[in-house]
């Protein structure tokens, strides 16, 4: 199932091309280490983030052309860093503060497959949905 949701959500919703950045939470998980992978195979540039410095190492291991610790001090900068030129496909696994430091580096009609949101599962307070301003006028 994991491999199935990975594949459906990156190419059925994503529609990733060569050359496209893609960042991906929870890399080193079931799904998020498959579309890492996939997206490599598919010409992508990949940035992976996961949670501790094993898992960092983790990503290395699988291929990812980034992989970053959401734990940094410094995650909004060290994902411009890793992402100069914006990302085109952020598929979303975690919300919270992952997602609040990808979202200002997202290109116009960048594609967000969400897949879940690890971090507000058990808040109260931050309620588990996303609010975006419109990517793009009509499909993307």
């Amino acid at each position: 199932m994991p491999g199935f949701t990975a594949y459906a959500g990156l190419l059925q919703i994503a529609e990733p091309t060569a050359g496209e950045t893609l960042a991906v939470a929870a890399a080193t998980g079931p799904v998020g280490a498959a579309v890492g992978q996939i997206a490599k195979i598919l010409g992508c540039r990949t940035i992976g983030i996961a949670g501790g410095p094993r898992k960092v190492e983790h990503l290395q291991e699988l291929g990812f052309d980034v992989a970053l610790d959401h734990r940094a001090s410094d995650l909004d900068g060290l994902l411009r860093e890793a992402a100069p030129d914006g990302i085109d496909i952020y598929f979303e696994n975690v919300g919270g503060a992952v997602w609040d430091a990808v979202l200002p580096l997202l290109n116009t009609y960048a594609r967000v497959p969400v897949c879940g949101l690890a971090a507000t599962y058990n808040s109260l307070d931050r309620l588990p949905g996303l609010t975006v301003p419109r990517l793009c006028s009509g499909p993307c």
